[in-house]
């Protein structure tokens, strides 16, 4: 009788134990992928963007790739509960960022003096 007890009470821990841990936001369960092709001025935006992102409690993970050409790939993991990949580009475009196009002028010179060390 008291192994059925304990064995029950051993049952009911671990599942209230998952349930909680499964209501946890996180990219596995609540996140969806996406990316962003970003042109910048000078690597030291790069500093500047993860900046951006960490302020940003959803997006849950993210990578970047930079290239030569001043391009970054950012692969980024959100939670779709919460935000629009459209709300998240417009966090890069209200600084200046161009998001999958080419910078313009006026948008160098905004950048160059928003992130780059001269």
């Amino acid at each position: 009788m008291k192994k059925s007890l304990l064995l029950i009470i051993l049952l009911f821990l671990s599942c209230s134990n998952t349930s909680i841990t499964s209501k946890s936001s996180n990219c596995q369960n609540n996140g969806t992928i996406n990316f962003l092709y970003v042109n910048i001025p000078c690597n030291d935006c790069i500093q500047f963007i993860e900046q951006i992102i960490d302020s940003n409690n959803s997006i849950f993970d993210y990578n970047i790739i930079a290239n030569k050409e001043k391009h970054i790939l950012i692969n980024y993991c959100y939670d779709h509960t919460s935000t629009t990949e459209l709300l998240i580009e417009k966090l890069f475009t209200d600084y200046g960022f161009a998001i999958n196009q080419e910078m313009t002028g006026q948008q160098m010179t905004v950048l160059e003096n928003l992130c780059c060390t001269k």
